[in-house]
């Protein structure tokens, strides 16, 4: 496998969607394109929702891809295009590029890779440039359209300011900089969009980003069904919340009902997930440490739905007091919706055993 982007001759006779895209941009501003870059999409075979906790994943790249023409200017801006006449065109300064994570549109995506190439050099000044995008991956149907855009956009940047970088230095950045329209993913959808050959999938590994072959069987088809449900997932906590959750779930130490992360049997994390979840642990414990992984608004998200009663917190270790919507109780005994909600516990056989009380304060004073 090359170590950098290759770059390729195209006789543009022989290919139509090449040849459709030039008509468009020559249309569109009045010149032809210096120069195409594309990226593709991927289907992941082995691994859903583990490579942003540092698991390994087996991915590979589809035929459909981004594909984008480009011309370089002297001036002081970018101005994108879309050939799909539902996305609007954008025009922004190089030298002041912001990304509304509010307002998660195509165009954000492609400035994410703009910005990530032009922070990690350092760029003052940085060549304008005129594109204009053709893509065939289906849009949020899971097939990472918006991380192939990104990838586009910084290969684009990279070769309109004439620097270099190795394909996994691309992919290591195109992850960090997609996070600034706001999800908190991992590097995935990035790294086999640069590192993908034909005829194979990869064995991606993180920490330091490798990549292995893993041929695929002569004559194998892989049937991809698209359910045409669109999903957004910078549009909405979804995303970011199952982050937090799974995160939570690879940092809990090896334990009854819990897996250690995949660098050491310790994280950040004292207790078994099982015993958040039942109720055995100050939510004010767990909290701390999980928003030192993600951003609030993910992460509280999150914590409210395992702890949606809780309010306020008074006094220290087990003399602690909980304020609840309906009563204040000490901190092993809050409000019966709460247990019904979280633990499925049946409320009168709890307040009925002793047993169940007395275990509770135990595990209030030995985790204090």
């Amino acid at each position: 496998m090359a170590a950098f982007p290759p770059k390729l001759q195209v006789q543009l006779s022989e290919n139509k969607r090449f040849q459709k895209l030039k008509e468009i941009f020559t249309e569109k501003f009045g010149e032809s394109p210096l120069f195409y870059a594309y990226a593709p999409g991927r289907i992941n075979l082995i691994g859903e929702h583990i490579d942003y906790c540092g698991y390994a994943v087996l991915p590979m790249a589809v035929e459909q891809n981004i594909l984008v023409a480009v011309s370089v200017n002297k001036s002081p801006t970018i101005e994108l295009a879309n050939t799909n006449p539902q996305y609007k065109d954008f025009t922004a300064a190089t030298d002041n590029i912001v990304i509304d994570r509010t307002k998660p549109q195509w165009y954000y995506y492609f400035m994410c890779g703009v910005k990530g190439i032009q922070e990690h050099f350092g760029l003052t000044s940085m060549a304008g440039m005129r594109c204009v995008v053709d893509g065939t991956v289906p849009p949020s149907s899971g097939l990472s359209s918006s991380s192939a855009l990104v990838c586009c956009a910084g290969l684009v940047t990279l070769e309109a300011n004439q620097r270099t970088l190795s394909k996994v230095e691309l992919a290591e950045i195109c992850t960090r900089c997609e996070r600034y329209i706001g999800t908190e993913g991992g590097g995935m959808d990035q790294s086999i969009s640069f590192l993908a050959e034909e005829g194979k999938a990869k064995l991606i590994e993180f920490s330091p980003l490798r990549a292995t072959d893993v041929k695929l069987p002569a004559g194998a088809v892989f049937v991809v069904a698209n359910c045409c449900v669109e999903m957004n997932k910078a549009a909405t906590s979804h995303f970011n919340t199952r982050v937090a959750e799974c995160r939570l779930a690879a940092k809990t130490p090896r334990a009854p009902g819990a897996v250690a992360g995949p660098r050491s049997r310790r994280g950040p994390f004292p207790y078994a997930l099982t015993s958040v979840h039942q109720g055995g642990v100050a939510p004010v414990q767990v909290v701390p440490a999980v928003r030192q992984l993600l951003p609030e608004e993910a992460i509280f998200h999150t914590a409210a739905r395992c702890w949606p009663r809780t309010e306020t917190w008074t006094g220290a270790g087990c003399r602690g007091w909980v304020r609840c919507r309906r009563s204040w109780a000490p901190p092993w005994r809050t409000c019966w919706p709460w247990w019904r909600r979280c633990c499925g516990q049946n409320p009168t056989a709890v307040r009925r055993s002793a047993k169940f009380w007395a275990s509770a304060r135990r595990n209030w004073r030995a985790a204090c």
